[in-house]
């Protein structure tokens, strides 16, 4: 994972500051039970998904709160969003813990996407809005360069317009750098179009279309039934503009359709909350003619279910469960309900490390093997350990809103913590599975090269990073 950091000058640990000789051992998990997989209400017990409130404020660049700025947190499916009040500030509500993009926008004003960690730990933050980047969109069609009247083009943070009959609309405050515009209109693919953009005069960008058809069928589970709220996947194969594979989910009928899409190959997978993947397929269009009855079928996979206790044996609610596999990319997170328990259903089968923590505990590492068509049940216990400390300018000043990242150095896909620091230059990244983390830290409008970081051992909550000038 590629951190974009400004090089840490020193770090203090309260001590000992040399790097361990070796990384802690992975044990593997103590099993309590296998058996056959099987989806129901008794072997599925209900995981809780955290929320928090995020609060901020927006100002300009002479430190001025904006009233009636946009806030637009990047969530899938759908964003989150808020307007900030007069004096500035915002609250964007029920958001879940994890990573973000937040931009703030107003009129032709915009700020840079700032990443966030959004956790129980979270601070105020503060986004500040400028200048940005206008783009003049011509959309014509692929057959004729003939211009499409009605066309909606769009960023990912709620700039939008709709072409006049010329094929044209203008967008105004967008990010500027990279950023990906949506086209789309009646009986026409919908293209994601990656553009850059500079300050300056505004641009023309043209986008072209072509004819589009609609894609439709089932989602059926590996005992034939319909799947509610099932995720089907559409990757595009052979083009030579990219296009991210397409998101579209089954109603509570397991049925699903998916418009604007172009003639030629298509990969189709689905994935639910309680079944894994079935080998994908591929699916012809002329975009002309409309395809129904597509089914995509999921398997039962791998399942692998437990409870985190804490030293007394007494059971944690709201615990990040964590599990990655050994040989892929393939992670994944869940949180414990009122009664210690998690479940993750549909997994890939595979060797995996599974890890608990909580505010200021965590279990350690441990190696779980998750074969297909089997349930697994296992027991975490976690205790006392977590990375806490401040960061400082050269003079020892402590600097507020840096992004600090910590990065464990013993799983396969170096599991990560991220906090922000407060007015006082503190940072708590929380529970933290022992072992060593190499610590990174930015400023929020760093865009230096990479750093090297520096290592430290979970249980440390005195560490001090020092940032140059």
């Amino acid at each position: 994972m590629a951190i974009v950091v400004a090089t840490v000058v020193f770090v203090t640990c309260g001590g000992d500051n040399t790097p361990p000789a070796k990384s802690d051992p992975i044990r593997a998990a103590k099993v309590i039970h296998r058996r056959s997989a099987t989806v129901g209400p008794d072997l599925a017990p209900p995981a809780t998904s955290s929320t928090v409130v995020l609060e901020g404020q927006v100002i300009d660049e002479d430190d001025r709160p904006v009233e009636g700025a946009r806030l637009t947190l990047q969530r899938e499916p759908n964003p989150v969003t808020a307007t900030s009040e007069g004096d500035g500030s915002f609250t964007l509500a029920a958001v879940p813990e994890g990573d973000y993009f937040v931009v703030a926008s107003k009129d032709a004003l915009t700020s840079p996407p700032a990443t966030i960690h959004v956790g129980t730990r979270t601070e105020p933050i503060t986004l500040r809005i400028s200048r940005g980047c206008d783009a003049r969109v011509h959309v014509v069609a692929a057959e004729d360069n003939s211009p499409i009247a009605g066309a909606t083009v769009a960023d990912p943070l709620g700039h939008s317009g709709t072409t006049a009959p010329d094929g044209t609309t203008e967008l105004r405050g967008l990010v500027c750098d990279n950023i990906a515009l949506r086209a789309r209109a009646p009986g026409r693919e919908s293209l994601v179009l990656p553009v850059g953009l500079a300050h300056g005069d505004i641009e023309d960008l043209t986008i072209t279309l072509a004819r589009g058809a609609t894609l439709s069928g089932t989602v059926i589970g590996p005992d034939g039934a319909l799947v509610a709220n099932a995720h089907v996947y559409i990757t595009t194969l052979g083009r030579f503009d990219f296009q991210f594979p397409r998101r579209v989910t089954a109603d509570a009928n397991g049925e699903w359709t998916s418009d604007g899409l172009a003639a030629g190959s298509y990969e189709l997978e689905g994935a639910s909350d309680l079944y894994t993947k079935a080998d994908p397929f591929v699916v012809e269009l002329d975009g002309i003619h409309d395809r129904t009855g597509v089914v995509v079928h999921l398997d039962t996979g791998a399942q692998l279910v437990g409870k985190v206790l804490d030293q007394r044996g007494a059971p944690v609610a709201d615990a990040l469960v964590e599990i990655a596999a050994e040989t892929s990319r393939w992670a994944t997170s869940t949180r414990t309900d009122a009664t210690g328990a998690f479940a993750f259903l549909g997994i890939p089968p595979a060797t995996y490390v599974v890890s608990a923590s909580g505010p200021a505990s965590a279990s350690t590492h441990q190696r779980v093997e998750a074969p297909d068509h089997q349930r697994v049940e296992i027991e975490l216990r976690v205790a006392d350990s977590s990375i806490a400390g401040i960061v400082v300018d050269t003079r020892g000043e402590p600097i507020a809103d840096v992004d600090v990242v910590a990065i464990s150095s013993d799983t396969p896909n170096g599991t990560f913590r991220r906090a922000i620091t407060n007015g006082a230059g503190r940072f708590d990244v929380g529970g933290a599975p022992p072992g060593s983390y190499r610590l990174f830290a930015r400023r929020r409008d760093q865009t230096d090269d990479d750093g090297d970081g520096v290592i430290v051992r979970s249980g440390n909550r005195d560490v001090k990073l020092v940032l140059p000038d």
